[in-house]
């Protein structure tokens, strides 16, 4: 018996991966959604119950043909363009190959098949956690998980083709996070609502649930994350957490992660003065200070990186921050998104259970 479980949140064509064999069990815990994230370099995940408590579960680090897959879609170059017909030729011939990869039984692609490798890895990770968890409980047996749903940085040449590629690859269903048939994949808005924003309190009903997020009032939030590889803004206005069409400034930096942070003095100063010139573009796009400032990233919430946020961010709105930055600790700045994800995750498969299932047109336009 499988334990259906959600994610929120890149394989090789030579990739092979064995899949760890599973005894079915009886579900015995009140387990109803994983949130996995996953981020340039690594991963993270969490579990939420069905009494709303949500745990962490695993931080994982990728591999480097995961780091270059990854890299490849943030650039702008790599997307694909089919508006010409020269453009048009190459989708045709692109999809044909992808077509053809995957009736042989390899990942449609070298970064589909680097991203389902990763992907291997953190659903046992994921799955070793949560036996672990349901043993001390005295619950001992497999688990498998067999529904996700994923979180991912918004990358340009990043596909939702890929994401589904790499999921059915490794076995895996994804399940939409919301009460809709659109997938839903922004990190951003993940980590919004793993910090408890933009969620209905009624969950466990879709209907009345939308109508307590129809009323919620609409908010700027400047997300910025800083991590070990790569630096990003994100200027998004949101309603609810589901609201991803919002992002109105954006900058991704694969320069400046906190890696590169050089350790002599003058080096070090035009680092941090980089990270200030991106802050000022994207907070740039403000009229009047944000509603919120959320924190992302292994490195959200280091003390040199949080004073040139204030500093960037006084240049431009002559305001003082401090309190506007959401991020309650380094592990809340990590692992935000991944819970939200959980979050997410969670309120899917209870909808999709209940069969409230609120149709497209009962969710307001945002």
């Amino acid at each position: 018996m499988k334990v259906s479980l959600l994610l929120l949140l890149p394989l090789v064509s030579s990739y092979v991966i064995s899949a760890r064999h599973k005894h079915p069990v009886e579900p015995q815990d009140d387990v109803v959604g994983v949130g996995i994230h996953f981020s340039m370099s690594y991963a993270t995940a969490a579990v939420r119950y069905e009494s709303g408590k949500v745990e962490n579960l695993v931080m994982l680090d990728a591999d480097a043909n995961y780091i270059r897959s990854m890299a490849r879609w943030a650039d702008g170059e790599s997307k694909r363009r089919c508006d010409t017909l020269w453009g048009k030729l190459q989708c045709s011939t692109a999809q044909v190959l992808r077509w053809s990869k995957k009736r042989l039984g390899l990942p449609a692609t070298t970064d589909v098949g680097a991203l389902a490798a990763f992907l291997q890895q953190v659903k046992t990770e994921v799955e070793t956690s949560l036996e672990v968890k349901a043993e001390k409980k005295g619950h001992p047996g497999a688990i498998e998980v067999s529904n996700i749903l994923p979180i991912f940085p918004t990358l340009p040449a990043l596909e939702e083709e890929d994401i589904q590629d790499a999921l059915e690859y490794v076995g895996l269903d994804w399940v939409p996070a919301v009460r809709q048939s659109s997938q839903f994949y922004h990190e951003t808005n993940a980590a919004f609502a793993g910090l408890g924003n933009g969620l209905c309190k009624s969950w466990k009903d879709a209907r009345e649930c939308a109508k307590q997020e129809a009323a919620m009032m609409t908010e700027h939030i400047l997300f910025l994350k800083f991590d070990d590889v790569s630096f990003s803004a994100t200027l998004q206005y949101m309603q609810t957490a589901y609201h991803q069409q919002g992002i109105y400034a954006q900058a991704l930096d694969m320069a400046h992660g906190r890696d590169a942070l050089p350790v002599y003095e003058i080096a070090r100063a035009k680092f941090w003065a980089r990270i200030h010139e991106v802050i000022v573009d994207v907070a740039g796009a403000l009229q009047k200070p944000p509603n919120k400032i959320v924190m992302m990233g292994m490195f959200g919430t280091d003390l040199e990186f949080v004073e040139v946020v204030k500093a960037a961010l006084w240049e431009v709105l002559e305001f003082d921050v401090s309190q506007l930055v959401y991020a309650n600790s380094r592990t809340m700045s990590r692992m935000s998104a991944a819970r939200g994800a959980a979050e997410f995750a969670a309120r899917s498969q209870h909808w999709r259970k209940s069969g409230r299932k609120t149709e497209e047109s009962d969710i307001p336009e945002l």
